[in-house]
C-alpha cells in the first residue's frame, strides 16, 4: 500500500499531532498485549473445549484496532513501524480471524435463529462438530503463532513507538 505524504503542517503543529498519534498506537498496542494474555497460557484440556470463549475473539478485535489506528494515521507516524513488523501484525490477524470464523460458524450452527427440519437439523449438527475441530486446529495454530511471534513483534512496535517518540519530542 503506497503511504502518501502529507504536506508538512507547521513543526510547532505537527509535533504534537505525531506525539497523539504514537500515544493512542501505544494504548492500542498495550490493549492488544492485554488481550494476547490468555492465548500465552497453554491449554491443558482440549482446546475445542474453548470454543464459547472470547479470548480468540478479545485478542482479534485489539489487533485489528492497532493495524487500524497504524494505517489511519501513517501520515503522521511516517517509517515509524517497520514493513516486517506491520506485516507480522497482518498475519497474526489474519491467524486470529480464521479461529474466530470457526468460532462464530459454530455459533451460528448450534443457535440456529430459523427453525429447521430434522434433516437440516442433522446436517447442522455435523457441521458444528466440523467447526469445533477447525476452530481447535485454527485456536492452537494461533496460540504457536501467538507464544513464538507476539512476544518479540510487541517489543518491536514499542521499541519503535517510544524511540520515534523521543525523536519528535528531542
Amino acid at each position: 500500500v503506497a503511504r502518501r505524504r502529507v504536506p508538512e503542517a507547521p513543526g510547532q503543529l505537527r509535533a504534537p499531532a505525531r506525539a497523539a498519534a504514537r500515544a493512542v498506537a501505544r494504548a492500542r498496542l498495550e490493549r492488544a498485549l492485554e488481550k494476547a494474555a490468555p492465548l500465552l497460557v497453554v491449554v491443558e484440556t482440549d482446546a475445542a473445549s474453548t470454543i464459547g470463549n472470547e479470548e480468540v475473539h478479545g485478542f482479534r478485535v485489539a489487533v485489528r484496532r492497532l493495524r487500524s489506528w497504524l494505517r489511519a494515521s501513517a501520515d503522521l507516524m511516517v517509517d515509524d513501524v517497520s514493513r516486517d513488523a506491520r506485516t507480522a501484525l497482518r498475519r497474526m490477524a489474519r491467524q486470529a480471524g480464521a479461529a474466530r470464523d470457526a468460532q462464530v460458524q459454530w455459533a451460528w450452527l448450534t443457535t440456529p435463529a430459523v427453525r429447521m427440519g430434522t434433516p437440516a437439523m442433522r446436517a447442522a449438527r455435523w457441521l458444528a462438530a466440523e467447526r469445533v475441530t477447525l476452530y481447535a486446529s485454527e485456536r492452537e495454530r494461533l496460540q504457536r503463532r501467538v507464544s513464538e511471534h507476539w512476544p518479540q513483534l510487541a517489543s518491536t512496535l514499542a521499541a519503535s513507538l517510544a524511540a520515534s517518540l523521543a525523536a519528535s519530542l528531542a
